[in-house]
């Protein structure tokens, strides 16, 4: 079997799952002593955590039924950027006897040496992980500094024009009234109550 997966939705990136699934397919081809069971792909889905990405449990749900004995991944980031998921899954499935070969990294998880060599590729890849999120953070607030936004609307606001906002003096109030009630220590439930009483 093969697993794909790409970070994000863009059409680019559509682009790329489709290829990573048409080359697995032609290499798997290539082996005449190979079957492919399967190719799981999940497009746009985060790497830090397996729980939503759906085509990884079906996969590893296979792998317990018998229905695979070798698993190939682009590279380790591809299968997880969780060092704890990447080797929870690595080894669960080593113990099944199914392997998991790593393309980049060139790591196959039947061997004795992937235990090592996959701890540390996978910690540069979480890390690596953290990194982008946290630069992407500090873009949106150096957006927001600047009077810039990445949304389309903003309750509050309405757009003039490209990076022009006019305040919406009825919207204004029910912001400033939900900024003051978080001040004063009310929960997210309980603002949400307070608007929208009808609906609790």
């Amino acid at each position: 079997a093969a697993y794909c997966r790409v970070s994000t939705d863009k059409e680019e990136q559509k682009s790329s799952i489709d290829i990573q699934m048409r080359s697995y397919r032609e290499m798997i081809a290539e082996h005449p002593d190979w079957e492919l069971a399967d190719i799981y792909a999940d497009p746009g889905k985060t790497g830090t955590s397996v729980k939503k990405r759906k085509e990884f449990l079906r996969m590893i749900e296979d792998a317990k039924a018998g229905k695979i004995d070798i698993i190939l991944a682009k590279s380790t980031s591809r299968f997880a950027r969780n060092t704890e998921d990447l080797l929870k899954y690595t080894r669960m499935l080593r113990d099944i006897n199914v392997g998991v070969v790593f393309e980049k990294e060139k790591i196959d998880t039947r061997s004795t040496t992937s235990e090592m060599l996959l701890t540390i590729f996978a910690a540069f890849s979480q890390e690596e992980s953290h990194d982008i999120s946290s630069w992407a953070k500090v873009g949106i607030r150096n957006d927001a500094a600047r009077g810039k936004t990445r949304f389309h609307s903003l309750y509050g606001y309405t757009s003039k024009g490209k990076e022009k906002w006019i305040v919406v003096p009825e919207e204004a109030k029910v912001v400033q009234r939900v900024f003051e009630s978080y001040v004063k220590g009310k929960t997210i439930r309980e603002i949400a109550a307070e608007l929208n009483p009808a609906s609790w």
